[in-house]
């Protein structure tokens, strides 16, 4: 890996203090909401299966609202864990490895229910689509300092479960607090995971490291 550790250390990043400072939580509030499932709901056929490291959820999907493109497609690698398409690069699979920051167009589909967001300087997001039994496993997103930051919110807060644990050396998972429709902004260097109990969707959010970005969450916080 050692390319994407090379772009990882060219790359711009939160600094620390700034970090700190915004994640006073798992979870930080944002005044900032989004009411989307109607929409997503009429286009389904934009969701596509995330990833291909684990074949059997077939009906875990995402919708990209930034991405290398501006397309929508059932090719397109923002859709699935960035992780592991660095691994098929290690291994020789794939031309190219990417970080969170490299993913910076817009598709169409930020422009109706999420066109607030474009207030932000946005990394790779998308809109997660999870049936009864998805899943992410726990795991870690970011190591400190990152090249972003993370926001997050799902369409019903009933139908999803999130944990995390209280510091990187608890290995308890504890379920996190929150409301249908709001957008926070999470802390994913914090192990943690996620389990669908019914047709839920969420926003999967990444914000690059810039003031803009930093100016508008103190102001929503």
């Amino acid at each position: 890996m050692r390319e994407i550790a090379k772009k990882y250390n060219q790359a711009d990043k939160v600094p620390k203090d700034i970090y700190d400072e915004l994640h006073t939580n798992f979870l930080v509030p944002l005044d900032f909401w989004i009411d989307g499932e109607q929409e997503f709901k009429q286009k389904s056929d934009l969701f596509y299966v995330w990833g291909d490291n684990r074949p059997e959820l077939k009906t875990r999907k995402g919708m990209a609202l930034v991405n290398l493109d501006g397309q929508n497609n059932p090719d397109d690698l923002s859709i699935g864990p960035l992780d592991q398409h660095n691994k098929k690069y290690d291994q020789g699979l794939v031309e190219e490895c990417y970080l969170e920051s490299h993913f910076t167009i817009h598709t169409n589909e930020i422009n109706y229910s999420c066109k607030d967001l474009k207030q932000f300087d946005l990394g790779r997001s998308s809109i997660l689509w999870w049936q009864k039994g998805d899943n992410f496993v726990p795991h870690t997103d970011v190591i400190l300092p990152t090249v972003n930051l993370r926001l997050w919110g799902t369409s019903d807060a009933n139908k999803i479960r999130l944990r995390y644990a209280e510091d990187c050396h608890d290995e308890i998972l504890r379920d996190a607090e929150y409301e249908s429709n709001r957008l926070y902004l999470i802390d994913t260097s914090i192990l943690h995971d996620a389990y669908a109990y019914d047709d839920v969707y969420q926003y999967f959010i990444a914000l690059l490291p810039t003031e803009k970005n930093y100016e508008l969450l103190q102001m929503w916080t």
